[in-house]
C-alpha cells in the first residue's frame, strides 16, 4: 500500500461529507447541483494561497450568473468557511507537499439519499 492509499479512504469520506453537507443546506433542485460543484470547487481549491483562492471563489460565483448580491454575498462566505472547515479537518490525513483533486465526479439523489461515484487524484 502506497502513501495515497492509505490516505484515499479518509479524505475521500470527508469530501464525501462535504458534498452532502452543502447538498443538503440547498432549498431548491438547481441549488442543489450549485452546493455540489460548490463543494468540488471547494476541495479543489483548498491548496491554493488565500489571494488565489479569492480569485477562484471570484470566478466561480461568476460564472454562475447571479444577479442578486445578498445571494453571491452568502455563497461566497459559505466557500470562505468551506475551505477553513475542510483544512481543518483533513489536516491530520494531510501529505506535505500532496494536494488533491476530485475529478470524475457524479452525483444521484436516490430515494433522499445521495450516492456519488469520484475520484481523487494525488498531485506532488
Amino acid at each position: 500500500m502506497n502513501k495515497y492509499e492509505k490516505i484515499n479512504r479518509k479524505l475521500s469520506e470527508m469530501f464525501a461529507e462535504i458534498l452532502i453537507d452543502f447538498a443538503l443546506k440547498a432549498e431548491s433542485k438547481e441549488e442543489e447541483k450549485i452546493m455540489i460543484l460548490m463543494a468540488k470547487e471547494i476541495w479543489n481549491i483548498s491548496y491554493f494561497d488565500k489571494d488565489a483562492q479569492e480569485t477562484e471563489i471570484d470566478e466561480f460565483i461568476n460564472s454562475l450568473d447571479i444577479t442578486e448580491e445578498s445571494i453571491t454575498k452568502k455563497y461566497s462566505n459559505m466557500m470562505r468557511k468551506g475551505i477553513r472547515d475542510k483544512k481543518k479537518n483533513t489536516k491530520e490525513y494531510e501529505l506535505k507537499d500532496v494536494w488533491t483533486r476530485v475529478e470524475q465526479l457524479k452525483v444521484w439523489k436516490i430515494k433522499g439519499r445521495y450516492k456519488m461515484e469520484f475520484e481523487l487524484d494525488f498531485y506532488e
